[in-house]
């Protein structure tokens, strides 16, 4: 029987596991994070705003679980009349919070009434309180607990006894106070988040605050996010860091002379199995603190089983894929390679974005991964909502037999992963300067794009033309003096040179691919001619 998801349902489950889940640090930058946070929340640092960095894959939700259960931040902030505001930009990233610190500190009924009794949750659209009263099983379990007590965890007031706050940046979380009280920020995936936006919850009180000449309800701050995952801004907020919160924290720590002790970039991915990691590290974070890989990819290989795919070859090969893709695939696998380039050679088409070559390549992979790996999650992901959708419908029209796939945006992918992750490429040329292409535009997206494979990344499209495409273009800006636009592109150019090198291709200086006709240390690289098919 499929139990529907409630609030009721969420502790029920905890509760029949009967344990907490423990927290563990994975890498040392992790715990110095947390030692950061700790000590602003404790009054120990220099000032009471802090921050931390964290690119893909580094654990940071880790640092927000540390910080709501460690018992010197509870007793400090209780003793100061605080509540832990914790904020995220999503109710998907909300109801997420709730469930890892309810893993955390709930084992038994008694556990899961002070739960109830100290922490509020606020969203748009998050589960239901319950189904039916009468029928309930957490109800029935722990007799303990009460209707009122489940209704009110969800957007209740802000009792004695509240500890923690659970919102998104949209919240009028203040304005649910029933005593006077400071709050304690922490806010997470603040990647996007406009300088302005985490002191929305707050306003009300805020607002009357300043209406009594009184002292601000703020007491500490404390931004996790990556300025360089920032993907769908507009315009202001792409060429003006400062306007969002954590470039703006990081620079008020400099002015001030602190930024060593109150600011940490974690260079540790746990996501990213080495080397799948270096262009990232090229391209994106070698002058931020760069970012290493955890793990092995041969680690990777044993933990999902990806050795395991010679028995269903036989089964998977007959897809509808050309000869020599399907044999690149091949090698990648027998040689244990965790990245794959398809370098087609077809544009899109003037005003659109749909190239159907690159679909049915990305499809035809898609299920043949699907195939061999039946236990695996598959995503395919492209910058554009039209070669997405396109994708999908071919996709489950064609190859549904096959199992799911997620096909997604990379917006929508953005703070997800998947097993094996296939890359369509958006508009390779450059465009026109008041309307660049997708890259051009924001090269985040390039970054989130090729950072959300737990094991094999495969791109499709014609890489090397972006590469070339962004090299002729930092160098012309560069000349001109137009900084941003050569960074810009030269962050492109770094990714995929470092992408291609090891998949054993090098750039000439003249912009020409030398492929060494053999694997290369990490990854294969096929180039497949322009094709003739039906749109």
């Amino acid at each position: 029987m499929v139990r529907i998801r409630t609030i009721s349902t969420l502790f029920l489950s905890q509760i029949e596991k009967g344990e907490r889940r423990q927290l563990k640090f994975s890498t040392n930058d992790l715990k110095e994070a947390f030692e950061v946070a700790k000590k602003i929340y404790l009054d120990e640092g220099e000032r009471p705003y802090g921050a931390s960095r964290g690119p893909p894959g580094v654990g940071k939700t880790t640092i927000a679980e540390a910080v709501m259960i460690d018992s010197k931040i509870e007793e400090a902030l209780r003793e100061s009349n605080t509540v832990f505001l914790y904020e995220a930009p999503t109710n998907e990233l909300v109801i997420s919070a709730f469930e890892r610190l309810l893993s955390l500190t709930v084992h038994d009924c008694d556990t899961a009434k002070e739960f109830l009794r100290s922490v509020r949750l606020y969203g748009s659209l998050l589960p239901p309180p319950f189904i039916s009263e009468s029928n309930d099983g957490l109800l029935r379990e722990c007799t303990n607990i009460s209707p009122d007590m489940l209704r009110e965890v969800i957007g209740g007031r802000i009792t004695e006894d509240v500890k923690i706050a659970i919102s998104t940046e949209f919240q009028r979380v203040s304005a649910r106070l029933k005593t006077k009280k400071l709050f304690s920020l922490f806010v997470d995936e603040a990647s996007t988040s406009p300088l302005y936006l985490p002191y929305t919850p707050l306003s009300d009180l805020a607002l009357k605050d300043l209406m009594e000449e009184s002292r601000g309800v703020m007491r500490h701050l404390f931004v996790v996010g990556d300025e360089r995952q920032a993907i769908g801004l507009e315009e202001a907020y792409r060429y003006n860091e400062q306007l969002l919160i954590l470039p703006k924290v990081r620079q008020l720590l400099e002015e001030e002379g602190v930024v060593e002790s109150l600011f940490k970039h974690i260079g540790i991915t746990l996501r990213l199995p080495e080397p799948t990691e270096r262009p990232l590290h090229k391209g994106f974070y070698e002058e931020l603190g760069g970012l290493r890989a955890y793990y092995k990819f041969y680690e990777r290989v044993n933990t999902l089983q990806l050795n395991q795919w010679r028995e269903r070859w036989g089964k998977c090969n007959n897809i509808d894929l050309p000869f020599n893709v399907l044999k690149t695939v091949e090698q990648a696998l027998s040689s244990s390679l965790p990245l794959i380039v398809i370098n087609t050679k077809e544009s899109y088409p003037p005003s659109e974005r749909v190239e159907p070559y690159r679909v049915k390549i990305a499809i035809g992979l898609a299920s043949l991964f699907r195939c061999l790996y039946p236990q695996l999650e598959i995503a395919v992901v492209g910058p554009y909502q039209d070669l997405v959708l396109v994708a999908k419908v071919n996709y489950y029209s064609k190859y549904g037999r096959f199992g799911h796939v997620h096909f997604a945006t990379i917006n929508t992918m953005l703070g997800k992963e998947a097993d094996i992750v296939i890359a369509m490429l958006g508009k390779e040329r450059y465009g026109e300067r008041d309307m660049q292409t997708v890259y051009f535009q924001d090269p985040n997206l390039l970054n989130v794009q090729l950072s959300r494979h737990r094991a094999m990344l495969i791109i499709v499209g014609d890489a090397i033309r972006l590469r070339n495409v962004a090299a002729r273009i930092a160098k012309v800006s560069g000349i001109k003096g137009e900084r941003r636009e050569a960074e810009k592109s030269s962050m492109i150019r770094k990714t995929i040179d470092t992408l291609l090198s090891l998949t054993g291709v090098e750039i000439t200086k003249q912009g020409r691919s030398m492929s060494t006709q053999r694997p290369g240390i990490a990854g294969v690289f096929l180039n497949i001619g322009r094709q003739r098919i039906k749109t």
